[in-house]
């Protein structure tokens, strides 16, 4: 709770353009980064749900997506085999292309 309250505190000091040209230009540089690591940009939405084959679609591109973002396949990879041979994993994908007609953005 404490931690609550000193960031709706901090919030109330905060006003429109009240960062610095250094903090915009980090904030920026940041961002470019992140959009650089992402692979797919699912939103986990879930509009490409549900599929036929039973894959969970949201979950197996978070699980691929973390392999870019942090650039390391122990947790991802970890996470995938407690999901390999279950329905829910990509390897049940059989590429119908249903999931990329309902996704608002592009799956590939």
């Amino acid at each position: 709770m404490e931690q609550v309250n000193e960031n709706l505190e901090i919030a109330k000091r905060g006003h429109v353009n009240s960062l610095t040209h250094d903090e915009l230009e980090l904030y920026e540089k940041v961002k470019n980064i992140y959009a650089e690591r992402v692979h797919v940009g699912c939103t986990s939405c879930n509009y490409c749900m549900p599929c036929p084959k039973g894959v969970d679609i949201p979950l197996n591109l978070s699980l691929l997506n973390d392999v870019y973002m942090y650039k390391n396949l122990e947790k991802p990879t970890g996470n995938y085999k407690f999901l390999k041979g279950k329905r829910m994993s990509a390897g049940y994908c059989n590429q119908c292309g249903d999931c990329e007609k309902n996704a608002p953005k592009t799956l590939k």
